[in-house]
């Protein structure tokens, strides 16, 4: 799928996403002209979960329109294609065989610019959320934050149930690229996990015996280049977890710094970090 985030009339930016299986896939490859170098290109990427791969910028051609394909990989699904496929791309083998190949053209007469929020240093944003509840059906979920300049941390909230039927021992919270085990009996509590690749702050609430609230407090550290951020949560089998009451808060930094003056000879200056300014006065530590 691809979520188109901006148009200027010359070029487009988009996001591809992986919403063809709620398995790892082999590779998924992206054709579109360049809008940095008016050639076609097409990046790919090996061993893709679900949800977003990456933003690109395609450029608009003569008629209005730029035009993308996203051609998948896998020799998990059926049915295989034989075509011939765009020369810039990775072409099909037999271990990794073409399964789909989409092929989009997006508009570029309208003007659509980002729709994020200002994040005004010492403020806290309450984001866009376009999670609805989703059923215990998949393996993988995944879904985008996008992220304000400025923002030093994204708290994310949502409850977590598990269905009676659900045998599954595995979960994990899904990060950028990062996976973060979860215990399977959700105990209540403030966790880091030595065990994953990554550590973050985690809160789990219980709510009754199948559902608890997950707090995390996600550093900016974990945002794409892009300012971008991918979440999500896995088990090793579907129809275990239901997700629903999606919050994501923005925490915004205080870009102000303090100059030095005046140094004392011999010495090395003592540090301040301004914590808020609000035109007539100024908190720091």
């Amino acid at each position: 799928a691809i979520d188109v985030l901006e148009t200027t009339g010359d070029n487009v930016t988009f996001a591809a996403i992986q919403v063809f299986s709620d398995l790892t896939l082999c590779q998924i490859a992206v054709d579109f002209t360049s809008a940095l170098t008016s050639e076609s290109v097409c990046p790919s990427e090996s061993s893709v979960p679900p949800g977003e791969m990456d933003v690109y910028t395609a450029k608009c051609d003569s008629d209005g329109f730029a035009r993308v394909s996203i051609l998948v990989y896998d020799m998990q699904l059926s049915p295989v294609l034989n075509e011939t496929l765009p020369s810039a791309c990775p072409q099909a083998t037999d271990a990794s065989p073409v399964v789909g190949h989409y092929k989009y053209k997006i508009p570029c007469s309208s003007y659509c610019a980002s729709n994020l929020p200002v994040c005004t240093p010492g403020q806290t944003v309450l984001l866009p959320n376009e999670v609805e509840n989703l059923p215990a059906a998949n393996r993988e979920f995944a879904s985008t934050i996008g992220i304000p300049e400025g923002t030093s941390a994204i708290s994310l909230e949502l409850v977590v149930s598990k269905s009676d039927s659900c045998d599954s021992n595995q979960f994990f919270f899904r990060v950028g690229e990062h996976y973060m085990e979860v215990g399977s009996d959700f105990a209540p509590g403030t966790f880091s996990y030595a065990s994953s690749p990554i550590i973050l702050p985690m809160l789990i609430e219980t709510i009754n015996s199948t559902s608890s609230r997950f707090t995390l407090l996600i550093s900016s550290s974990y945002y794409s280049s892009n300012n971008r951020l991918v979440w999500g949560m896995k088990t090793d089998s579907g129809g275990c977890l239901s997700l629903s009451d999606v919050k994501y808060t923005s925490t915004c930094e205080c870009v102000a710094e303090a100059v030095l003056e005046s140094p004392a000879s011999g010495l090395s200056p003592p540090a301040i970090d301004v914590l808020e300014t609000s035109g007539d006065n100024v908190t720091f530590a």
